[in-house]
């Protein structure tokens, strides 16, 4: 009954395009909160955009440039869903990362797997 027209509509949409009903509530009960993002993507498109008023998807371009490829490679996912773009740069500032902060994560797990490998030798 609280819902309006345009959120039905998404709603709706949404679990046309295969969204999950977790999916969707966690979308409407965390849309438009105000989060302080702490991610490094977030901190450098910050940077970037220096409090300039911008078009969402241009915004949403300075995000993909920004990125890690697996973000890249999600975003027209969730597109595709129903999300919009707003629900999208807001997904992809919270959770999103840089390449160069991917590149680090998989250095430090090959660094673990092979501390392990040496020490399982001796």
């Amino acid at each position: 009954e609280n819902v309006g027209q345009y959120d039905k509509a998404q709603v709706e949409e949404m679990l046309r395009c295969g969204c999950t009903t977790p999916e969707i509530l966690n979308l409407f009960l965390n849309r438009g909160k105000m989060i302080d993002y702490q991610t490094e993507l977030f901190k450098k498109v910050q940077k970037l955009v220096e409090g300039k008023v911008m078009h969402p998807l241009d915004l949403l371009e300075i995000i993909k440039d920004n990125a890690s490829q697996d973000l890249i490679d999600e975003i027209p996912k969730l597109l595709e869903k129903g999300y919009t773009v707003q629900d999208v740069i807001e997904y992809a500032l919270k959770y999103g990362k840089t390449q160069e902060e991917k590149d680090r994560e998989i250095a430090e797990k090959m660094l673990g797997l092979l501390r392990n490998d040496v020490s399982e030798e001796e």
